[in-house]
């Protein structure tokens, strides 16, 4: 079974590529990195977005970050959407109770928090959990 990053980590990268965005957390990075006569703009986890030569005022800049969170917002709307249609909503929610260990630990808290983008109830999740319990003694 595929992870939500199957359907995430294209859009994401098309999306990188888009604003001219890259990771760097050093100087040696970004330097190695960086385009010749492009301003950028440091956003949180080491992050760094090009900056369009028209974006000059912190109102531009704002409106431009905007937009990048716009589109990611969408892609992971996307990427969700593409998930449920690949697997089915309870085939995912035992993924996420699998992949935290909630069987293990007796404990959904963690797979609630990963499911929350796909819309699930706490009852949804409960249930699975329940019916999936007995393959896990």
């Amino acid at each position: 079974m595929q992870y939500f990053s199957h359907f995430f980590q294209p859009l994401y990268t098309n999306i990188l590529e888009q604003y001219g965005g890259f990771f760097a957390f050093g100087t040696e990075q970004f330097e190695k990195q960086k385009k010749p006569d492009t301003r950028y703009i440091s956003l949180d986890g080491g992050l760094l977005l090009a900056l369009p030569p028209d974006a000059t005022t912190a109102e531009q800049k704002k409106a431009y970050v905007q937009r990048y969170f716009d589109d990611l917002d969408k892609a992971i709307e996307q990427a969700t959407k593409e998930d449920i249609e690949a697997h089915g909503i309870d085939r995912i929610i035992s993924r996420e109770l699998n992949n935290h260990e909630c069987f293990y630990t007796g404990d959904i808290s963690d797979a609630l928090r990963a499911l929350q983008k796909y819309n699930v109830t706490e009852e949804q999740v409960r249930a699975i959990y329940r019916a999936e319990l007995k393959f896990h003694d």
